[in-house]
């Protein structure tokens, strides 16, 4: 059985992925790894069609890696209604996985469908990284109910890296009275409590947000 792709993979593709309302060209070499599970499989990443029976994949040890594949698959396409009721089908899927990467391709899309169900599914995670990652894609549509988890997750020795990469999302996130949160300031104060080699990587991440603070600052100021 080959594993399923990479929760790091996964990141790079969700921190570079950006809100498409038209399908894209070219498939994130962080995820080219899918396209041979589905090929292996039967199925062609290129036609639509394909990809939907695909996304129904059964009866096979790397049946979760190929459904996988077609959720990222799908959303290379211009959205219908048909793609998009195949992707929120897949945002209940078992597989975590499977589910978090049809929420990135709908998310692409900007669609908004799915995110009520992405919060039953995040409600459900156990695993570290499953929750960062779900947590990132609903904060990429404005939606930072995930923070918590992220800032839980930065005291965990097996994914403190996912927390720290996840946490750029959030710079924008606005408190119950409307105030912007200050989301290095927030970060700083774990630095006591995460693991002695990441501390380095978190004060590297706060210094980048501090930077994108303040030119997001300066260009209201401008406006």
């Amino acid at each position: 059985m080959k594993p399923l792709l990479s929760i790091g993979a996964l990141f790079l593709a969700v921190g570079t992925s950006p809100l498409l309302a038209q399908a894209e060209k070219q498939w994130d070499p962080n995820l080219i790894g899918l396209a041979p599970a589905l090929k292996e499989a039967g199925f062609d990443r290129n036609d639509p069609e394909s990809l939907m029976l695909a996304a129904r994949h059964e009866g096979s040890l790397d049946s979760p890696l190929v459904r996988q594949g077609a959720a990222y698959g799908l959303g290379m396409f211009t959205p219908s209604p048909r793609l998009i009721g195949e992707l929120l089908r897949l945002v209940d899927d078992p597989s975590a996985s499977v589910a978090i990467m049809a929420c990135q391709s709908l998310a692409k899309w900007n669609d908004r469908s799915w995110m009520n169900r992405a919060h039953a599914r995040l409600g459900s995670f156990e695993n570290g990284h499953e929750q960062v990652g779900m947590s990132q894609i609903l904060a990429q549509m404005g939606d930072y109910s995930g923070w918590p988890l992220v800032i839980a997750n930065l005291t965990k020795e097996y994914y403190v890296s996912s927390a720290l990469y996840t946490a750029r999302s959030f710079i924008g996130m606005k408190d119950g009275q409307g105030k912007e949160v200050d989301i290095a300031q927030e970060l700083e104060l774990f630095a006591p409590h995460i693991e002695p080699n990441a501390k380095l990587r978190l004060a590297a991440v706060v210094q980048s947000i501090r930077e994108e603070q303040e030119k997001r600052k300066i260009e209201g100021q401008a406006k």
